[in-house]
């Protein structure tokens, strides 16, 4: 093992700073439904419901793009952010990781990520266009984890592109 630099450091630390981000987003809430219902009578009714990318149900929801599409762009950048930090340690501790190879590496990290965000957000479009009920409103939005994976992957893919090198 040799000895590391601050700069290589510094590039460890955000590629794992990049996977944690990557790896919550996959697991916490990607939708957000919020049901909302006026009723003269009892008053104003508001429920919001939270909904992860893996929930039961999320496949037999009938809309154009399948939630399946999403989930698999979602696993593959987080697993591909789980790699480019692998690969950023073992370019830094043991064994040089030729450029070509990194720069590959975190194209198709940053591909997947901006696919799973744009196909999450598809998504959530064809859900409310699928909701539209004239006696209550039903709106979903996108959730964090849409959010903080595709931010996480790229956050892991850039000290694939910044390792110098000696």
């Amino acid at each position: 093992m040799k000895r590391l630099e601050g700069r290589q450091i510094a590039l460890l630390l955000i590629s794992i700073a990049g996977v944690i981000l990557a790896v919550v987003g996959l697991f916490i809430t990607w939708y957000v439904c919020k049901y909302e219902d006026d009723v003269n009578i009892v008053g104003h009714y508001e429920e919001v419901k939270t909904i992860r990318l893996f929930d039961e149900g999320l496949n037999d929801i009938q809309v154009g793009i399948k939630n399946g599409v999403v989930q698999g762009f979602a696993l593959t950048s987080a697993l591909l952010s789980v790699a480019a930090c692998a690969f950023v340690a073992l370019h830094a501790l043991v064994v040089k990781i030729n450029k070509i190879f990194r720069c590959m590496l975190g194209l198709a990290l940053i591909i997947c990520a901006v696919f799973a965000f744009i196909f999450g957000l598809v998504f959530v479009v064809e859900m409310n266009s699928n909701a539209a009920n004239p006696f209550f409103l039903m709106k979903y939005s996108a959730g964090a984890g849409a959010y903080l994976l595709p931010i996480g992957s790229i956050i892991a893919a850039v000290p694939l592109f910044s390792i110098q090198e000696p």
